[in-house]
């Protein structure tokens, strides 16, 4: 069987005319700030070329361009400059990033491609939050990354009279940037008062991020009741419990007098005289 030819090669791309160097930022980004670039632009072709700038690996809305379109003639250089502006959220995330700056040729249809980088530092912002402020057991612990680098915190709980206790499945809580995470906690009294008053017991919850940065802390409050309530509830108590005691009494005795008591009557057996007495 006959072979089919090989489809014709594809013409290589026409080279540019358009030569372009990219410089490196000068420094760190902070979130929320602005990062220049410079960039050059050489017109090695024999006519005048139009070179219109765009980077291809940013979010639009990070990037300006000025000047984005440029005429060159022949043999004669530019400048442009990429102003690269991160802002200041959990989407953008700490770390370095590539920046490619892509040079079109509008003479001859062909692109030229250059590429730098820059680093974009971390920032923290976490909203930490106990719900409910005050109850008589359960609670949550609240956490929202606002930042834009993962946040993990050793969680501990304590009170300055060391008069409750505290219990979580775990003394770890972590977010990563823009995410939530919660723990539940169940506080209760190490004892309880017999009678007496509703007392409200003070805690905290600290939250230590380590590597020597600051221990956020939360305030909670625990609501202990006693066993019994106050005295005057206590007393009603006694007093409905000698109460139904009496009824009680009462009915056994009531019952007891109205039933009929049997007399058991004893007939004497006579004795049989001798036949020789008669």
């Amino acid at each position: 069987p006959l072979t089919p030819p090989p489809p014709p090669a594809m013409p290589p791309p026409p080279a540019s005319p358009v030569w372009l160097t990219v410089g490196a930022a000068s420094a760190p980004v902070e979130p929320g700030q602005a990062a220049q670039i410079p960039v050059t632009i050489t017109n090695r072709g024999h006519i005048v070329d139009e070179v219109t700038l765009s980077v291809s690996d940013l979010p639009s809305e990070w990037v300006t361009i000025a000047p984005a379109t440029q005429a060159l003639m022949p043999g004669t250089q530019a400048q442009a400059l990429v102003t690269v502006r991160p802002p200041r959220s959990s989407a953008a995330a700490a770390g370095s990033y590539p920046l490619t700056v892509v040079a079109h040729s509008v003479g001859s249809g062909a692109e030229t491609v250059g590429v730098s980088s820059f680093t974009l530092r971390p920032f923290e912002d976490v909203a930490l939050a106990i719900e409910p402020a005050q109850a008589t057991r359960d609670f949550t612990i609240h956490l929202r990354n606002n930042g834009n680098v993962p946040a993990a915190f050793d969680v501990t709980a304590r009170d300055d009279e060391n008069a409750l206790r505290f219990d979580m499945p775990t003394d770890r809580l972590a977010a990563d940037p823009g995410g939530t995470n919660s723990l539940a906690l169940k506080v209760k009294p190490a004892k309880r008062k017999f009678t007496g008053p509703k007392e409200v017991k003070a805690f905290t919850v600290q939250l230590a991020p380590g590597g020597g940065a600051k221990t956020e802390e939360i305030a909670g409050r625990l609501m202990v009741e006693p066993v019994v309530g106050s005295p005057r509830r206590l007393l009603m108590l006694l007093l409905a419990l000698l109460v139904g005691l009496g009824a009680v009494l009462a009915v056994l005795f009531f019952r007891g007098g109205d039933e009929p008591v049997q007399a058991e009557i004893i007939v004497p057996t006579p004795t049989p005289v001798p036949e020789e007495v008669l």
